[in-house]
C-alpha cells in the first residue's frame, strides 16, 4: 500500500467495528429467532401443520446468512473494517479484502434466496387452480429472472479479477504479489444493485394487481395490501447501500471506505429474512392474543363470492333458447371467476 500514499490522506482515528459488531449480532439473532419461531409454528400450530416452498428456501437463506455473520466478525471486524487502513499492515489489509470478497459472493447468493422465499410464497398464496394463468406465468418468469441474475452476478463477481487472488493480493507492496487486473467494481455494482430494485418493485406489483380483484371489504383489501407492501422495506435498503457503491473503484482506504457498503447488505439481507417471516408473525400474534390482533371474518366466503341471479326465458323461441345458453355460459364464467376469487382470498386470510 506504501505505492497508494502518493498525495496524501487524512487518517482518520475512530475505531467503527463496535458499531458494526452490534448492527451485526442483534440483527442476526433477531432474524434467526423470527425464522426459528415461524417454522415452529407452520410445524406445530398452522392449520397445515406442514411447510411450504417458502418455509424451506427461507431456511436457505438462513443457512447462508450465518456464515455471513461469522464472515463479518471473524474476517472483516478482526482484520480492521471501520479502521484507517494506513494505521494497519498489508498483511491484514490483504487478508480483510480476501474475506470481503467471500462475503460479496454470500451476499449475492443471500439476497437472491430473500426474493425467491417471497416469490415462493406468492405461488403458494396463487397456486394455478385459482389464480389467472398471467399471475402464475408472472411469478414463474420471475423466479427465472431471478435465477438468472444470481447466476450472472455471482459468476461476474468470482472472475472479476485475472488471477482470482489478485482482488487482494492486489493491496501488498508493490513488487511483492505479482501482476493482474479487474474489472471496474462500481459499475458491475452498480448495474447488479439496480436490477435488485428494480426486480423488488416488479415482484410487488405483481401480487397488487391480482388483489385489486377481489371483492373484499375495503379494511381487508388495505390488510391484504399492506402484507405486500411489506417488501418495499427491503427495497429501500437496497436503494440506501446503493447510495455507498460509488466507493468501490476510488478507494485507497478499503478497511474505512468499504464499511458503508458491508454494513448496509449485512442490514438488508437480514430486513429481507424478517420481512418474509412477517404474516407468519402476524398469525403467531392473533394465536397469543386474539382479541388485540385477531379479527372476525365471520362473512369472509359470502364476501368474496356473489349470487347470481338466473331468469327463465320461454323455450319455445329459438333466440330465446340461444339467449338462454348464452347466459348460461355467462353465469358459468362468472362463477369459475367467483370460486377463483374465493380460492385466492382463502389463502390470503390465513396471513392477514
Amino acid at each position: 500500500m506504501t505505492s497508494r500514499a502518493c498525495g496524501g490522506q487524512n487518517h482518520r482515528p475512530t475505531y467503527r467495528a463496535v458499531e458494526y459488531l452490534s448492527i451485526n449480532l442483534s440483527l442476526g439473532i433477531l432474524s434467526s429467532a423470527i425464522t426459528v419461531a415461524r417454522l415452529v409454528f407452520k410445524r406445530h400450530f398452522s392449520a397445515s401443520r406442514r411447510y411450504g416452498a417458502d418455509d424451506w428456501v427461507v431456511v436457505a437463506t438462513l443457512t447462508v446468512g450465518l456464515p455471513c455473520a461469522v464472515v463479518n466478525h471473524l474476517g472483516l471486524i478482526r482484520h480492521g473494517l471501520g479502521r484507517d487502513a494506513w494505521t494497519m499492515s498489508t498483511d491484514d489489509v490483504s487478508v480483510f479484502a480476501m474475506y470481503f470478497y467471500v462475503l460479496e459472493v454470500l451476499y449475492l447468493v443471500d439476497i437472491s434466496l430473500v426474493k425467491m422465499t417471497l416469490l415462493a410464497f406468492y405461488l403458494g398464496i396463487f397456486p394455478s387452480v385459482s389464480t389467472g394463468r398471467w399471475t402464475r406465468r408472472l411469478l414463474w418468469g420471475s423466479v427465472a429472472i431471478n435465477a438468472m441474475l444470481a447466476g450472472g452476478c455471482v459468476l461476474v463477481t468470482v472472475f472479476q479479477c485475472r488471477p482470482v487472488a489478485h482482488y487482494w493480493t492486489q493491496f501488498v507492496d508493490d513488487g511483492a504479489a505479482g501482476g493482474g487486473w479487474c474489472i471496474p467494481a462500481t459499475p458491475t455494482a452498480w448495474v447488479n444493485g439496480s436490477l435488485n430494485v428494480a426486480l423488488d418493485m416488479w415482484m410487488i406489483l405483481i401480487p397488487l394487481f391480482e388483489v385489486r380483484h377481489l371483492r373484499l371489504h375495503w379494511k381487508k383489501k388495505t390488510g391484504v395490501v399492506i402484507m405486500f407492501l411489506l417488501g418495499t422495506f427491503v427495497t429501500v435498503v437496497s436503494v440506501l447501500r446503493l447510495a455507498y457503491l460509488s466507493s468501490f473503484d476510488a478507494s485507497i482506504n478499503i478497511t474505512w471506505d468499504y464499511y458503508d457498503v458491508a454494513l448496509w447488505s449485512t442490514i438488508e439481507i437480514n430486513v429481507g429474512i424478517i420481512c418474509t417471516s412477517l404474516p407468519t408473525m402476524r398469525l403467531i400474534l392473533v394465536r397469543l392474543s386474539p382479541g388485540m390482533f385477531g379479527s372476525q371474518d365471520t362473512n369472509a366466503t359470502a364476501t368474496a363470492t356473489a349470487t347470481h341471479s338466473r331468469h327463465s326465458l320461454p323455450f319455445s323461441d329459438p333466440d330465446a333458447r340461444r339467449q338462454t345458453r348464452l347466459s348460461s355460459v355467462a353465469t358459468t364464467l362468472r362463477d369459475k371467476d367467483e370460486e377463483r376469487r374465493a380460492s385466492v382470498y382463502a389463502r390470503l386470510k390465513l396471513c392477514i
